[in-house]
């Protein structure tokens, strides 16, 4: 099904800077500026505004020019004006006022796409010296519509064509009726569908590079569901549980769809996404207000991890399509590319647009160019493998992406590791530094050693609503469900308690969901608390200084220690911080517990002493 198309084609100008010495003509000299040409056929004349400001925001100089004036006629010019040594750094200004064809004007939105409008101007900044010459060069791409029902990539795309949509609706004798392809698990039967479409080809024997995002479905809620499209090809089969009806899920099914076909001589790549809408998860008191997000683009070679050139404007399919309305309703129908209502062409920002993933459609291969946000990110791709993997939690743009070691096989898997208290010898977790628990985001430890004390970068980077302890060397695990509600790290969520607190009850703490934890020993429960008060007995006091009171910071677990439960000695069930109470040996505050958290209470601490054999790591997802 061939959707409206556009044409796109490159435009590289370049402006260069001769500047001399303030007061002769203007401040600092002259910008030359010179615009190569359109690579178009039938394109006859480019409309220019030129301008220069200096680093004050005051316009050096403005001009409208026309390529048939300054130039060949097809869209390359020479110019020279004044640029402001005086007031650096000056900026040069490149709108592209009009297109031409044949003597005939081009219009805007229906012809062609404007890279650099009027308000929107591309630019670039260089210092302007003295006698000296500074060259800027723009990169952009102006797409024009195609009479050949693809988008037409020339210059740097070599003749690229391409096509996108989605749809949810299909034509039946004239009547649109809902898309069902996808079979839901729960029910056996084929379901409602929604179908995200790209399609491209660079022409006979040429080589086709398809990049695209990830395939976002979000409601208003906060609720969400996001595919993975280097996985597959196939059904993802994502989480799904019965029994029916499943109100939660927004997917009760997702299917990639990735190759190569023969187009007459050409070959086509394409790269499809279909997803199964959960119907009984939407409506007027469940979700509402959803749509489907992606981007996509192409080239006909590479580009470096994902990302289009920087100081290009690319071109781009962008997908922002409604689902469902804020009542509820099923809204989408069939999306057209530059049909108005969601797929649309945009143009990136000169720093450079990134794609998470790559189809190469002369090896077939996909490359995943973009570290995923977190090990439950992996386990979602399909890893299953446990050890070091990189990781990007804010994206492209942001923070350089970090390693972290991933479990992928215990409850359930996807858990990153943040941090390990360790018997090693060293002396890490303690009171007085305690903010290495909250607030202090020093690093401890190495990756290469997940047994001795360590700490991570995801401990203060990577949201989590769910815990995982492993303790060593008994392998018992403990594992705690929706702690947090996935806004905050670790770290921010520890800094959250007071320390230490009195807030806390016996059997008040987050229950056991998971891991093979039982009560025995001297702990008093399975529950997870927080930077909790020594009760001794029943009396609970937060002062540092009173006598025979250890208080602990971070995770503990509920043990009975001289006194009876909860909370007695609470520094005997934690990660290492105790305080310096009264009677406490000088320089208590400045040890480590050797607990290793329920390790204590429960006996199971029985590595050699100092050798990094005692130690408890904890995990999110």
């Amino acid at each position: 099904m061939i959707h409206r198309t556009h044409a796109l084609a490159t435009l590289a100008a370049a402006a260069l800077f001769a500047c001399t010495q303030a007061g002769t003509d203007a401040p600092g000299g002259h910008v030359g500026v010179e615009v190569a040409p359109l690579s178009l056929a039938g394109l006859s004349d480019v409309a220019y505004t030129l301008s220069v400001k200096n680093g004050s925001g005051e316009t050096v100089w403005t001009r409208s020019v026309r390529s048939t004036a300054y130039g060949d006629g097809a869209g390359s010019l020479s110019y020279v004006g004044p640029c402001d040594a005086d007031d650096n750094p000056n900026t040069v200004e490149l709108v592209i006022d009009a297109l031409e064809a044949g003597g005939q004007p081009l219009t805007v939105g229906v012809d062609w796409m404007n890279p650099a409008p009027t308000g929107d101007p591309v630019t670039q900044t260089a210092t302007c010296a003295a006698d000296t010459d500074v060259a800027v060069t723009f990169d952009l791409t102006v797409a024009r519509a195609a009479q050949q029902g693809f988008f037409d990539i020339s210059v740097n795309f070599s003749d690229v064509f391409c096509s996108a949509k989605l749809d949810c609706k299909k034509d039946v004798g004239g009547s649109l009726e809902d898309l069902a392809l996808l079979f839901n698990p729960l029910t056996g039967a084929r379901e409602r569908t929604a179908v995200l479409g790209f399609a491209c080809t660079a022409g006979p024997g040429q080589a086709t590079a398809l990049h695209m995002s990830e395939v976002t479905l979000s409601c208003a809620t906060g609720a969400s569901a996001t595919v993975d499209v280097a996985a597959g090809p196939g059904n993802l089969d994502p989480t799904f549980p019965g029994p029916a009806p499943n109100t939660t899920e927004l997917l009760f099914q997702a299917a990639v769809f990735r190759g190569v076909e023969l187009l007459g001589t050409n070959n086509k790549a394409y790269w499809n996404v279909a997803l199964g809408l959960n119907a009984d998860a939407f409506g007027a008191t469940l979700e509402s207000d959803c749509r489907v997000t992606a981007t996509a683009t192409v080239s006909d070679g590479t580009l470096e991890g994902g990302v289009t050139p920087v100081g290009t404007r690319w071109p781009y399919v962008d997908w922002d399509v409604p689902l469902y309305d804020a009542g509820g309703a099923f809204v989408c129908g069939q999306h057209e590319l530059g049909g108005g209502d969601g797929v649309s062409i945009l143009y990136s920002a000169t720093a450079g647009i990134a794609f998470a993933s790559t189809f190469d459609s002369a090896t077939l291969g996909v490359t995943r160019n973009q570290a995923m946000a977190s090990c439950l990110d992996y386990l979602a791709a399909g890893e299953t493998v446990n050890g070091i993997y990189e990781i990007d939690p804010d994206g492209f743009g942001g923070a350089d992406p970090y390693d972290v070691y991933c479990d992928f096989g215990t409850v359930d898997g996807g858990w990153t590791l943040v941090m390990t208290s360790s018997d090693d010898a060293v002396t890490t977790w303690t009171w007085d530094s305690r903010l290495l628990l909250t607030t202090d985001t020093t690093l401890v430890g190495d990756l290469a050693q997940i047994d001795h004390d360590f700490k991570s970068m995801a401990y203060h980077d990577v949201p989590f609503t769910d815990v995982l302890f492993v303790h060593q060397p008994s392998g018992i695990t403990a594992a705690y469900d929706d702690v947090s509600a996935g806004l905050v790290d670790f770290g921010s969520f520890i800094a959250i308690y007071p320390m230490p607190t009195c807030g806390w009850t016996g059997g008040s703490g987050f229950p056991l969901t998971g891991g093979t934890l039982t009560v025995s020993g001297a702990l008093c429960d399975t529950d997870l608390y927080i930077s909790v008060a020594d009760y001794d007995g029943t009396t609970c006091t937060t002062s540092w200084t009173t006598a025979g009171r250890n208080h602990s910071i971070g995770p503990v677990w509920s043990t009975h220690n001289n006194s009876a439960c909860p909370f007695d000695d609470p520094a005997e069930a934690g990660l290492g911080p105790v305080n310096q109470c009264s009677n406490c040996p000088v320089g208590y505050s400045a040890s480590e517990r050797p607990a290793r958290g329920f390790g204590g209470p429960k006996s199971l601490n029985t590595g050699t002493a100092g050798a990094a054999q005692n130690y408890i790591q904890v995990y999110v997802r």
